[in-house]
Parts: structure tokens; C-alpha cells; sequence
């Protein structure tokens, strides 16, 4: 499974477990989207509180994982438009993970998360860039430029055993000579879910506001 299509499912699962959401508590920077239940009730499960807090940050907590995102840089403090800056994009995979790594100064421990679905197609893909960067080595004859590719696919082969492990996979990845470095941090790395609901929280806010502006 690609990086994208990881995503995709991902920002799906998300949008449909908000897509019942009430707007239960709206004020002028603060608010609560929750379910109810048929009797009125309010339904705990996926309720999220969001803050827009100082400093061009929001907070987006509740039974979700809690999440920042940081930092909306209009100095008008205009908080819905803040909450549109998030909840209205739509590039979850670098814009808003960016953001939200900005805002939990992790260093990517909470917005990053690891695949071994993901993994297997990155390592497809880099192991075609290695075969290609073998191939244009000119001053390889015919039998070492076959003999590094093979040794190459094996070593992949062998990562790809390990792509449930990602330190393991990336031990082995290592042995990789030229500029690998470059990219074996990033195999089967995605954005969170943590970030995807956080997100998706936003974006059904956005919608819920749009349709009390609009009633």
C-alpha cells in the first residue's frame, strides 16, 4: 500500500467516525462537536473539544487523541478563520503533519507513525532507484553491474523479511552504499492517526459552523 493511499483510507475512516457530530458547545474560541444518542444523550465516543489557543496554535482534544496544530499566522486572531487554515486543507500528508509537529514540538515521535504495508511499497520503489543508479555506473562492465544488482535485490529481499520491524529493516537497509542514508528513515513512515483524526475533527467543525452560519 502506497504512502497515499494509506492516507487516503486513513482521512476516510476519520471524516465518517465525525460525520454524526453535533455542534454541542460553540463559543467564540472554544468548541465541542459530540454524537447523540436518541434520546438526547451525548455520545462520548470520538466527542472532541477544540481551543483556539494563543500564539496562532488550536488544540483538538477529547476522546481522540490530544493534538496541536501550530502556527496560523495572522495577527487578526480571527478563530474560525484559524479553524479553516486547518480543518479546510486538504494535504494531510505533509501540509498538516508539518503543522502538527510545529505544534507538539516532537520531533515526529507523535505525528509520525510506521506501516509495514507502506514499507513494502517504499522499498519496491527504492529498489528500482538502486538498480536504475547501478545501471547508469558506466565504468561497470556487464558481469559487475549484474553482480551488484544481485546483490542489491538480495539485501532488498532480506529488508523486506524485516519490514514488520522497522529497526531491523533499517539495519539491513544500512548496509546500502552512496546516498541511502537520505531515505531509509522515511520507509514505511506516515502521518498518525493521531494528526488524521485531529484533523478530521477540524474539518467537521468547519462544516458544522458553515451550516449554523447558513441556517
Amino acid at each position: 500500500m502506497s504512502k497515499r493511499d494509506f492516507v487516503k483510507e486513513w482521512c476516510e475512516r476519520a471524516i465518517d467516525a465525525f460525520k454524526n457530530h453535533e455542534l454541542i458547545d460553540n463559543r467564540e474560541d472554544r468548541w465541542r462537536i459530540a454524537r447523540r444518542y436518541p434520546d438526547g444523550k451525548i455520545d462520548c465516543v470520538h466527542a472532541a473539544e477544540i481551543v483556539s489557543l494563543w500564539g496562532g496554535r488550536i488544540y483538538v482534544g477529547g476522546d481522540i487523541d490530544d493534538c496541536v496544530f501550530a502556527y496560523y499566522s495572522d495577527k487578526t486572531n480571527d478563530h474560525i478563520a484559524k479553524l479553516r487554515w486547518m480543518g479546510c486543507h486538504t494535504d494531510v500528508a505533509y501540509y498538516v503533519r508539518q503543522k502538527a509537529s510545529l505544534g507538539l514540538t516532537d520531533g515526529g515521535k507523535l505525528v509520525d507513525a510506521y506501516d509495514s504495508q507502506v514499507a513494502d511499497d517504499d522499498l519496491a520503489y527504492h529498489l528500482e532507484q538502486e538498480l536504475e543508479r547501478i545501471e547508469e555506473k558506466r565504468e561497470l562492465n556487464t558481469v559487475q553491474c549484474e553482480k551488484e544488482k544481485e546483490e542489491v535485490r538480495d539485501l532488498f529481499e532480506r529488508a523486506k523479511t524485516l519490514s514488520y520491524d522497522q529497526h531491523e529493516m533499517m539495519e539491513v537497509l544500512r548496509e546500502l552504499d552512496g546516498d541511502a542514508w537520505e531515505w531509509i528513515g522515511n520507509v514505511g513512515v506516515t502521518v498518525s492517526n493521531r494528526v488524521i483524526y485531529a484533523w478530521a475533527a477540524l474539518r467537521r467543525l468547519c462544516e458544522l459552523l458553515d451550516e449554523a452560519a447558513h441556517a
